[in-house]
């Protein structure tokens, strides 16, 4: 690893993201053109949280970056 890299890592993506992604593909086409597959051997690394098969049953419970804005703006708005 060169000295750049170490001192700028490279960020990792996390289940997180995946359910983000995921989201925006739903409501830009729609939830009939939504897939998730592996490609574990084509990768370098996996998501955080994704590691294995076993792993995926995970990513409908992650809450998308729309849900947590979502919940954000109800409490804010004194919604509980």
């Amino acid at each position: 690893m060169s000295s750049r890299e170490q001192a700028h890592p490279k960020p990792r993506a996390a289940i997180g993201d995946v359910a983000d992604h995921l989201e925006h593909i739903r409501t830009a086409a729609g939830v009939g053109h939504v897939g998730i597959g592996s490609d574990f051997d084509g990768i370098p690394e996996a998501p955080v949280g994704l590691e294995g098969l076993d792993k995926f049953p995970a990513v409908p419970d992650e809450p998308s970056a729309f849900e947590r804005h979502a919940v954000g703006t109800r409490r804010r708005a004194g919604a509980h």
